[in-house]
C-alpha cells in the first residue's frame, strides 16, 4: 500500500533549484506522487500525469506574460497548472490564472508554501481526509 508523504517541512530556500525541490514535495503531498523535475540542474519545471508546475525564484512578483510563457504551452493540454513563486504575482497575471485554473502557491520567507488562491486551496484540500 502506498503511502502520501507529509507536509513538508519549512526549508531555507536559496536558489531556483531548492524553490523547485519544494514544490516538487508540496505537489507529492497533494497527490501527484509521481511527480518528476524536467531537469535536474536547472529549474525546468515539474511534470506528473495531470500535473505541469513551474517555480520561481525571481525576487520580483511575475508578470502575466511571465506566466502565461511558463505554462501557456500545456494550456491546451488536459493537465492541471500550477504556478510556484517567492515573489508573487502581478495583479494581471492572477486574474489570468484563476481565469484559467491555474494553482498559485507562494514560497514563505519562513521555507513554506500559501496556497495563494481558490484552486491552490482546492489542490491542498486534497490531502485531508
Amino acid at each position: 500500500m502506498h503511502t502520501r508523504p507529509g507536509r513538508p517541512a519549512h526549508r531555507l530556500i536559496r536558489d531556483a533549484l531548492e524553490a523547485e525541490d519544494l514544490a516538487l514535495d508540496w505537489l507529492r503531498w497533494v497527490g501527484f506522487g509521481r511527480a518528476r523535475r524536467l531537469d535536474v540542474t536547472s529549474a525546468a519545471g515539474i511534470r506528473a500525469e495531470g500535473l505541469y508546475a513551474f517555480a520561481s525564484f525571481d525576487p520580483l512578483p511575475l508578470e502575466r506574460s511571465m506566466l502565461e510563457d511558463s505554462l501557456g504551452p500545456w494550456r491546451g493540454e488536459t493537465v492541471q497548472l500550477a504556478s510556484f513563486a517567492f515573489a508573487g504575482w502581478s495583479a494581471e497575471a492572477i486574474d489570468w490564472a484563476d481565469r484559467h485554473g491555474v494553482a498559485l502557491i507562494r514560497f514563505t520567507f519562513a521555507g513554506d508554501l500559501d496556497p495563494s488562491n481558490a484552486r491552490a486551496r482546492e489542490l491542498e484540500g486534497r490531502t485531508r481526509p
